[in-house]
């Protein structure tokens, strides 16, 4: 091959594989474009992806929840253009893999929110870790798969929840003794630093400036 040809045939190989990337590109629907998702995590028939982004009480995974009703938020994704969410089902569980709704398990509710969503299960206990997950269906019906599983720890709902005790004893802070006889002369903890305090600026004949609060004790 001349020399002149090979920049001819390097030009042909870089279009040939500018035109593979981009024919991959467009099989991937903007759902995969923007998101990042990748389109092994797809349907192949296409429809709803797993709801993704899980928050409760604009958390993740949040810890020390103290509210009775907390309220969840997810975000949607689907494969094609125009959709939107028309029921969803939430499962809440005391098993990590959420495989059955012990605690909560709203059934199928036909709603396009995905945010602010109220737990309506059983009461819930306090300093406990709960798991949940949800799923939707899109317009047409179709139904998405299960999220990932995601937690939250509820706090201390009641004031008989708080058990412990003071650290430290009485009067941990100052010591206490009994003298015998009659005090003649005492000197305050505070006096004595005040008294080290002026003593350099007097060695050096002058008068201590006056510091507000202190010069008061």
């Amino acid at each position: 091959m001349t020399a002149s040809a090979r920049p001819k045939s390097n030009i042909f190989l870089i279009l040939g594989l500018g035109a593979i990337g981009l024919s991959t590109l467009m099989t991937l629907s903007p759902v995969h474009l923007l998101a990042g998702i990748p389109a092994s995590q797809t349907a192949a028939d296409g429809g709803p992806l797993a709801p993704t982004a899980l928050r409760c009480e604009y958390l993740e995974n949040p810890m020390g929840i103290d509210m009775a009703k907390p309220r969840f938020f997810w975000v949607l994704g689907h494969t094609e253009r125009g959709q939107v969410q028309s029921a969803y089902q939430i499962v809440v569980s005391t098993d990590p893999r959420a495989v059955t709704g012990d605690v909560w398990d709203s059934g199928k509710v036909a709603s396009s929110k995905s945010v602010q969503i109220a737990f309506a299960g059983k009461a819930l206990e306090s300093g406990k870790t709960y798991f949940w997950k949800v799923r939707s269906w899109d317009c047409e019906g179709r139904e998405s798969p299960w999220s990932a599983v995601a937690r939250f720890d509820t706090g201390l709902f009641n004031k008989s929840d708080w058990k412990g005790a003071w650290i430290g004893t009485k009067n941990q802070l100052r010591k206490e003794f009994a003298l015998k006889g009659r005090v003649s002369r005492a000197r305050a903890p505070h006096r004595r630093a005040r008294l080290l305090r002026a003593a350099p600026e007097r060695a050096q004949g002058r008068q201590p400036r006056p510091r507000p609060g202190l010069d008061d004790l």
